[in-house]
């Protein structure tokens, strides 16, 4: 598993490159590459990067893993804190409203998907349609 995690320090701001550059570098990254994550397609959306569904894992538009947590509607996903709650029994993010930890997001993703990674792969490799709910 591949985890990019960025801190930013202000004295080094200056010296950084711009989102507009290293777009291309991460696009190198990522290509040809299994991404697991949760709501990927906000982050390849972000970056202006498509990927067929099967190059992907994600947890929240797993339909096992939406059927679980009651969401039925297109365009709705599962939050990874409920998730996780619900899955794992882990509370997560509850950090007293200081935001997301990037780290504890990724492990607890991959956590969960390896919680349903033989269902996942076993339903691919059946041409099964495990994927529901990607938005427009």
């Amino acid at each position: 598993m591949l985890i990019l995690s960025i801190s930013i320090v202000n004295a080094k701001l200056n010296e950084a490159p711009t989102f507009e550059q290293i777009i291309p570098q991460i696009k190198e990254i990522i290509k040809d590459k299994i991404l697991v994550g949760h709501a990927l397609f906000n982050d390849l959306a972000a970056i202006k990067y498509r990927q067929p569904y099967e190059s992907f894992r994600d947890t929240a538009i797993y339909l096992p893993l939406r059927q679980l947590m009651g969401v039925t509607r297109d365009g709705e996903c599962p939050s990874l804190k409920k998730l996780s709650k619900e899955v794992l029994g882990v509370d997560i993010q509850a950090n007293g409203g200081k935001g997301h930890d990037p780290i504890e997001d990724a492990r607890t993703t991959m956590s969960i998907f390896l919680s349903v990674r033989d269902a996942y792969e076993t339903s691919l490799l059946r041409n099964e349609d495990v994927i529901s709910g990607i938005p427009p």
